[in-house]
């Protein structure tokens, strides 16, 4: 069938991700039902390093499940390495959405709420590396998961100074102003508003939490009935000379 082919020169990156992929590994599998099927979604998967990883180790143990792979622009070695991985493990279905991140999720959220079909059960966000793009992401994200499902989140201790950001993203040359945002801005600022409906369960390069509570938009579609019933007066002093 032959081998899966990752470039060398980005073998560092396996220690810093593998011991979290094993987490998230034995977390399903403790706490999915035989039988089950599941889905994952990745944003952002140069070769398909972390694709094959989760196809081959989590994926292969419940046949029906499904992984998207969004991404416009892979690495050489994506194609080849997904086509294995399809002939490796065929009771899994691996599909690749040549699309950025902001028009694969819109585009998600409206399909799942108009249909009513099962959010994602993990949502592993390595796409864009400016924190307004993240953040972005990562809010859209979370509109995709089930409760109980998972978002992992990549990059929160990146070097900040790493030049590949500046060389690969044109947006910093052709508008110098639009300074690079480091992404852990983005992951905190996310941590700080969805504080209480998450259980934070990985921690370090990358950033994993479990979704809890679905809040969704029905507090701004009913509100509270006492809304806009009532006007607000400041006190004001008044000063006798």
């Amino acid at each position: 069938m032959g081998e899966y082919k990752f470039d060398p020169k980005f073998d560092w990156w396996t220690k810093d991700h593998y011991a979290n992929y094993a987490w998230i590994r034995e977390h399903f599998l403790s706490t999915t039902s035989p039988g089950t099927s599941l889905r994952f979604v990745e944003i952002g998967v140069f070769e398909g390093r972390s694709t094959v990883w989760f196809v081959e180790n989590v994926l292969k143990a419940f046949p029906g499940s499904s992984y998207i792979c969004v991404e416009p622009d892979p690495a050489p070695n994506f194609a080849h390495n997904i086509r294995l991985l399809k002939e490796n493990v065929p009771g899994v279905t691996v599909m690749h959405e040549p699309a950025y991140s902001e028009r694969f999720l819109p585009d998600a959220i409206s399909f799942l709420n108009s249909t009513g079909e099962e959010k994602y059960d993990l949502l592993y966000d390595d796409g864009d590396h400016n924190a307004q793009g993240a953040l972005r992401d990562e809010v859209m994200a979370w509109e995709c998961l089930k409760v109980g499902g998972m978002m992992l989140m990549d990059d929160y201790e990146m070097e900040a100074t790493d030049p590949w950001h500046y060389i690969s993203h044109k947006e910093f040359k052709e508008y110098p102003r639009a300074k690079f945002r480091h992404p852990s801005i983005a992951i905190d600022a996310f941590l700080a508003v969805y504080r209480g409906l998450y259980d934070k369960v990985i921690d370090n390069f990358q950033v994993g939490v479990i979704k809890r509570v679905e809040l969704g938009a029905k507090n701004l579609a009913h509100g509270d009935s006492t809304q806009g019933r009532f006007e607000y007066h400041a006190n004001k002093s008044t000063t006798h000379d």
